[in-house]
């Protein structure tokens, strides 16, 4: 069994902040594989790395990001308790060494595209490093149509639906919503990821991108799935338990191929 890539959580934000220079550095340092960045169009068109759409949590001003300017944004930041220094896309982009890669989650709506295709065309990295990831079905249809020689994968969050008792969204209709937005796999939370359900992604023509893991005994389980990637907080942990552990997990952890309880 390969070795899947390990991707760090808006860098290693186990050990830095989030979504910073510095976070995406420490992960590249703890061996990451690739790092995983949120992203976003200010009001002055610029694609900045942020997570929350209202400033809140991170800027301690219940503002909406979208409607500032970078420079508003950083001298939040700057200001902000901790204070940190908040990067574009072009900025993080420069973090990323060659044949590493970087996972974009888009927050913006599908009119961010545009300026997207000019930034990754005119930057640093080979299309084969980079992957768009977003909820949105619509950004993922227009990426693709823009860029079809760079992978988008649709984010969803599989959970069990008190109402029938079953576990949603459905396989079937999964596929199906995935073929016609042009996807290139499916980007999912780790509850209930099963080989079963990664073999029939994978026969059905998609990848399968697993979130967020950072306990090193399940990565080992969910490795064993085919996923190709697992996202985690705490890189530097997967990578080390991956280390010890060689290419297969040992017998204790082998994982039993049915859906998980909860």
């Amino acid at each position: 069994m390969k070795r899947i890539n390990i991707i760090a959580h808006r860098g290693a934000s186990a050990s830095a902040m989030e979504n910073t220079l510095e976070a995406f550095n420490k992960a590249w340092e703890e061996g990451a594989d690739g790092i995983e960045a949120d992203f976003m169009l200010s009001a002055d068109k610029q694609i900045i790395c942020f997570h929350d759409l209202n400033g809140r949590r991170l800027l301690g001003k219940a503002l909406r990001i979208k409607s500032q300017t970078l420079a508003t944004l950083r001298n939040l930041s700057e200001n902000a308790q901790p204070p940190f220094y908040l990067p574009t896309l072009k900025e993080v982009m420069a973090t990323v060494p060659a044949h590493k890669k970087l996972y974009i989650e888009l927050k913006s709506g599908a009119h961010i595209v545009p300026f997207l295709y000019r930034e990754l065309r005119k930057g640093p990295l080979a299309m084969q490093q980079l992957m768009i990831i977003s909820f949105r079905k619509a950004v993922i249809r227009k990426f693709k149509k823009k860029m079809p020689d760079v992978k988008a994968c649709w984010i969803r969050q599989f959970r069990r639906s008190q109402k029938i008792g079953e576990i949603q969204p459905n396989l079937q209709d999964l596929k199906m919503i995935l073929k016609e937005i042009g996807a290139d796999g499916l980007s999912s939370n780790q509850k209930y990821v099963t080989k079963a359900l990664v073999q029939d992604l994978n026969d059905a023509g998609f990848e399968h991108h697993c979130w967020t893991v950072d306990d090193p005994q399940r990565a080992l389980l969910i490795a064993q799935t085919g996923c190709q990637s697992i996202t985690s907080n705490a890189p530097e942990k997967l990578v080390q338990a991956f280390a010890k552990n060689g290419k297969e997990a040992p017998d204790s952890l082998r994982l039993i191929n049915t859906q998980a309880k909860g």
